[in-house]
């Protein structure tokens, strides 16, 4: 005898309850993972168990050690002297300078930096070289 064995994400509530409940129902067994309603993945289980399916709970954050819930993105400091670059860029674009603009970016890419020219006026990131 095969057993099916299904893990479901987002199984505390909405479209991950959904298909967790359906798997269930098709003879899977079930694994819910959740990120923090305990109580709706709970819910979601008893559910299960109760019209004669297996489910575990697990929180992956927990399993694995992630740590996810203290993650927070990192803030990136940029010296002056590239915000002065992207500055004098900025100026010799306006006055169609392109050259002057190019050899710009090269300096400020030189500081470990690229710069992506949006709508919004230039960005500037880490360059990954």
């Amino acid at each position: 005898m095969t057993t099916r064995l299904a893990l479901v994400t987002g199984a505390s509530r909405g479209i991950g309850a959904a298909i967790a409940r359906e798997l269930a129902a098709a003879g899977c067994r079930i694994l819910l993972n959740y990120r923090s309603d305990e109580r709706g993945a709970a819910e979601v289980r008893d559910a299960i168990v109760a019209a004669g399916g297996e489910a575990t709970l697990l929180r992956f954050d927990e399993v694995f050690g992630l740590r996810l819930a203290e993650w927070a993105p990192g803030t990136i400091s940029i010296p002056e002297d590239v915000l002065a670059l992207l500055q004098q860029r900025e100026a010799a674009r306006a006055e169609k300078r392109w050259k002057d603009a190019d050899r710009l970016r090269d300096e400020i890419y030189d500081h470990g930096f690229d710069v992506e020219d949006t709508a919004k006026g230039p960005q500037l990131k880490p360059s990954k070289h």
